[in-house]
């Protein structure tokens, strides 16, 4: 089954030390102090959760992208030993009657079905070398590799999103910058903050990821569900939405509650009331008269910072309050940025 996903690259944590030095920066190119002492080039360590610096999953945390495509990243490797062993035993590296290990596994007791499987799928790989290799293709898709092509390909994720309404909307915007870096900047930060992830989006990444799993297991599949929902979820001693767990029942409301994606943004929205849907609506037009500043006043000295602001929207990730602290310290540098677009020439100097 093809997958979305492509080889993701994240954004390095920079950790200042007693011990540390320029050499990270000098030698390896790392935008760090002079004090740098460690890189974390991924990290699930919580407060430090590594951020996807590129494609079109950039500005998501590890955490989301684990939650969300867990299958894609992840894989199901559980019974990979048991393979291996059954590769092995074909082999004749093991000197156990077939009928033996069979009656182990079933002793055992734990997924007999699965592991015996497992065990014969290994057998069957190493008399059929040919067969398996013919197999094992990649389910990560070319990543794209024009500017256009990643325009495009952000244009079909809006269309899945909300719809053609929203990429002639984006189009507009993108389509007045011509210089290709900023033009790519603003391609991926006006996506960020259109596509932000509200219900209906969750809802309906649920529901292809139901699709995806009864598509890849057999039987009678069953999942849980962590989720806060809006208005009736408590806050947890962390200051953030405590999750509840929900049975497979849930999963009927997913489908349902994506297809009223329409409802986004309007007047009778339900969840367009709370702090952090407003929020997002006023980053949208926050973001959309910048650019058209960025329009009027861009010079050859300022484009860098201009590419800065275009990008900035990738620093407010999460949910809850964590995206509501990024956002105030992207409000900072924002009008840090802004100033250096706005100053002249001979202010700069001076300055």
């Amino acid at each position: 089954m093809e997958s979305t996903l492509y080889p993701l690259k994240f954004k390095p944590i920079l950790k200042d030390k007693i011990w540390g030095g320029p050499k990270l920066r000098d030698m390896l190119g790392k935008k760090a102090s002079d004090k740098a002492g460690e890189s974390w080039e991924i990290s699930g360590v919580e407060g430090d959760i590594s951020i996807a610096e590129n494609g079109f999953l950039a500005g998501n945390s590890l955490q989301e992208l684990v939650e969300i495509y867990m299958g894609d990243l992840l894989g199901d490797s559980i019974y990979s030993n048991m393979m291996i062993f059954g590769a092995t035993w074909q082999m004749g590296a093991i000197p156990i009657n077939y009928e033996s290990i069979l009656g182990a596994i079933e002793l055992n007791g734990a997924a007999i079905n699965r592991n015996i499987r497992a065990f014969e799928l290994g057998r069957w790989a190493y008399l059929y070398p040919d067969d398996v290799r013919a197999l094992l293709t990649t389910n990560v898709v070319a990543m794209p590799e024009t500017l256009d092509d990643k325009i495009a390909f952000r244009e079909t994720l809006l269309v899945a999103y909300q719809g053609k309404r929203l990429v002639k909307k984006y189009r507009r915007l993108v389509d007045q910058f011509q210089d290709a870096p900023l033009r790519e900047a603003v391609a991926t930060g006006y996506h960020k903050v259109l596509a932000y992830k509200d219900e209906y989006e969750v809802a309906r990444l649920l529901a292809e990821t139901m699709q995806k799993a009864q598509a890849e297991f057999d039987g009678d599949l069953k999942l849980s569900y962590h989720l806060a929902p809006p208005m009736i979820s408590k806050t947890g001693p962390d200051g953030r939405p405590a999750k509840k767990e929900f049975g497979a029942r849930m999963a009927w409301a997913f489908p349902k509650l994506a297809k009223l994606k329409w409802l986004r943004g309007t007047p009778f929205d339900p969840f367009g009331r709370t702090a952090e849907r407003r929020m997002e609506r006023a980053l949208i037009k926050e973001y959309q008269a910048d650019m058209a500043e960025v329009l009027r006043i861009l010079r050859a000295d300022t484009r860098d910072a201009a590419i800065a602001l275009a990008t900035l929207p990738l620093d407010i990730r999460g949910f809850g309050p964590v995206k509501e602290a990024n956002a105030r310290k992207a409000a900072k540098r924002r009008e840090e940025l802004l100033a250096v677009l706005r100053a002249t020439p001979m202010q700069q100097a001076a300055e």
